[in-house]
């Protein structure tokens, strides 16, 4: 049989050539349902497996990825897309089904611009993150620039566990506000120790050094970052979210 993607002959399940899977009939839903299941739970490459891998031993998937060992990966951007897109059908599942995905106020309350400004900021937290992931990885790169790694290998870093980070968001954050019988400050406050924690863990043990420099090092990176994201989110707020 001929393979549909390249044209090569295919004496397997697969092409020899291209890789590609033998298809022998149409498109069926049942075929859909099938391969989203193997993407979920395939022992090589599922997203089960890297969520526990990235959850535990951040550094060490990274490292791999960097070094070459990539088919049993997801690819970071491939990993990112992923969870932002389950995030993304969380939220819209969530506002289907009419739960509400922040407190209400009465009529008469007054919001003022930090209440609303915090809002803005933990309604596009996930998006925030996304488009911050290059600045991650510009400031681990400067600060970390003894290590040796590249810009492009500290951007794999940063898209991996800042995806990781957008997952937390996602099964930690989500649930407790909507399930919260108003805004708690604990939870964001918890969910955000959480987050430094990681990364500071995650950083730590990808770089090589000194444990001390390291430290001092992984915290001035989370610290710059932190600021620099701040800086954008609030500047983003004013141009679009600010009424």
């Amino acid at each position: 049989m001929e393979c549909k993607n390249c044209g090569n002959i295919i004496t397997d399940k697969y092409c020899s050539r291209c890789g590609q899977e033998m298809i022998t009939g149409r498109l069926t839903t049942g075929w859909l349902v099938k391969k989203f299941a193997e993407t979920i739970t395939h022992a090589d490459h599922g997203i089960i497996r890297i969520i526990k891998e990235l959850s535990f031993h951040p550094a060490r998937i990274s490292h791999e990825y960097i070094e070459g060992r990539r088919k049993k990966y997801f690819s970071p951007v491939k990993y990112l897309v992923v969870v932002v897109s389950l995030s993304a059908i969380l939220v819209a599942y969530l506002e289907m089904s009419r739960v509400p995905f922040e407190p209400s106020f009465a009529a008469s309350s007054e919001i003022d611009d930090l209440v609303e400004y915090r809002y803005f900021n933990h309604n596009y937290y996930k998006y925030y993150l996304f488009l911050s992931i290059p600045l991650a990885a510009l400031i681990s790169y400067l600060v970390f620039r003894n290590s040796g790694y590249s810009y492009a290998e500290n951007l794999v870093l940063n898209t991996y566990i800042l995806s990781q980070v957008v997952l937390l968001h996602t099964v930690l954050i989500i649930p407790l506000v909507i399930y919260s019988s108003s805004f708690d400050d604990l939870i964001i406050f918890f969910y955000m120790i959480l987050a430094a924690l990681y990364l500071f863990w995650s950083y730590f043990t990808f770089f090589k050094g000194k444990k001390y420099i390291l430290i001092i090092q992984s915290i001035t990176a989370i610290l710059l970052f932190t600021f620099a994201y701040n800086l954008i989110s609030h500047n983003v707020y004013l141009l679009f979210g600010r009424k």
